[in-house]
């Protein structure tokens, strides 16, 4: 493998890196369609796999290799220790989270990543109030349709809280949930509207409030 030179991005989960026309999906990465996504904070890694040849067997064995196949390169994403940092949020911030608990008024989640840096231990913990979830119809809201356990949120910083705690607001067409599992085949899901994403494998379909990527 020859690991291809030069900075690495930084990402955090969510990122589209690369297409799975160019690109083999390697660790720290998901497919969503035709897309390769970044599931975890880190640096992308590009490996170029070398071109298998074969050479015709005539005699004198003088005949050129001939090109039989070739491997697309391979997209990681790799979580050095040094992009987890001592940074706190603050209003007005852009977050990556993870939901952890669902209750009829709000969302529990933990920060995992300020922008694109990733939070030392176990993050910060926030909250998504039912009023917080999107700008219209906020009386419709139903948070299990929203977000559930493991799902993770791009969301921004609206108000300090105390203890280690923040209330978050994704009521921006941008914000929202940018990875889910599906319930049944804990496969990643596809985005299909707005509000609903759908298992590949099963073809389930679960309601989110969904972030635009």
């Amino acid at each position: 493998m020859e690991v291809e030179s030069g900075d690495l991005q930084i990402v955090v989960p969510g990122d589209v890196v690369g297409s799975t026309s160019e690109l083999q999906c390697g660790q720290g990465c998901f497919v969503r369609g035709t897309s390769i996504h970044a599931s975890v904070v880190g640096k992308v890694l590009v490996e170029k796999s070398e071109d298998k040849k074969v050479t015709d067997n005539n005699e004198g064995g003088n005949q050129p290799a001939v090109l039989v196949d070739s491997h697309k390169p391979r997209i990681s994403i790799l979580r050095p220790q040094s992009l987890v940092q001592e940074v706190v949020p603050k209003v007005g911030d852009t977050v990556t989270c993870k939901v952890t608990k669902v209750s009829p008024r709000m969302a529990n989640v933990d920060i995992l990543c300020v922008g694109p840096k990733a939070v030392r231990g176990n993050g910060f913990r926030a909250l998504i109030r039912k009023e917080n979830v999107r700008i219209s119809e906020v009386d419709k809201v139903v948070i299990t349709e929203c977000f559930r356990p493991g799902d993770i949120v791009r969301a921004e910083v609206a108000a300090l809280g105390t203890a280690r705690s923040f209330e978050l607001t994704t009521a921006k067409n941008e914000y929202g949930v940018i990875t889910a599992v599906c319930s049944s085949s804990k496969e990643n899901m596809i985005p299909i509207s707005w509000q609903e994403m759908k298992c590949p494998v099963t073809n389930i379909v679960e309601k989110r409030k969904v972030a635009k990527v």
